[in-house]
């Protein structure tokens, strides 16, 4: 099931420019008039256009806070605090003001793999009707490759959610403590295969616990 009417532009998911570290949840536009500046050695630098900032590092901004930013800053691009406060300042004189980014929107029941497990063959096995994939649209995804999608997933069995239906499948397939992958990968097939008593069965069983 492949999708391309879901975007994710304008959403959560590159990190915050001034610590480096944590999810982006709101978003800075800069005033490109003003974006300008000169560093303390007198070179000049530019900011960008638009800026995600974290929640944590969004309170420290809006409580003016500058020189917990300007640490922040510095220690993720190995630059002094000095310059960091001067480059504030231009952000703080450009900035446009702040809105909430948006959690990214998925079709209903739908999940991105990636967020439960990192075993990417999971999506080859899933049941096509349960599945989609769409382009990728998220940073820093995109610039790690231009051509990324995202792989969604939604559970198979009605009753049971995603990380319910994900736990049955491991719980199946490593049962016995196995850790021959080709072994788990059959495992999990077989079990996808199952109908919808039967995986609530197991998850009552052994899921849950």
């Amino acid at each position: 099931m492949e999708g391309e009417g879901v975007s994710l532009l304008g959403c959560r998911g590159a990190r915050c420019t001034f610590c480096g570290r944590a999810e982006g949840a709101w978003q800075h536009d800069l005033d490109s008039a003003l974006k300008h500046f000169r560093t303390s050695d007198g070179k000049g630098a530019v900011w960008g256009g638009g800026h995600p900032v974290c929640q944590s590092c969004e309170t420290l901004y809006q409580r003016g806070d500058y020189a917990a930013l300007a640490r922040l800053q510095a220690d993720g691009v190995d630059a002094s605090v000095e310059d960091e406060l001067i480059a504030l300042a231009a952000f703080c004189q450009a900035d446009l003001g702040a809105r909430p980014l948006a959690e990214p929107s998925f079709p209903i029941g739908f999940e991105p793999l990636e967020t439960f497990t990192g075993a990417e063959w999971v999506y080859d096995v899933w049941p096509a009707d349960h599945r989609l994939s769409l382009p990728e649209t998220r940073s820093p995804q995109l610039e790690q490759d231009p051509q990324a999608r995202i792989l969604l997933l939604r559970s198979p069995w009605p009753g049971l959610d995603l990380p319910q239906a994900l736990n049955v499948l491991w719980s199946w397939a490593e049962r016995d403590r196995v850790r021959d992958t080709e072994l788990i990968r059959s495992r999990v097939a077989e079990a996808l295969t199952w109908p919808a008593a039967k995986a609530a069965h197991w998850w009552e069983e052994r899921g849950a616990n």
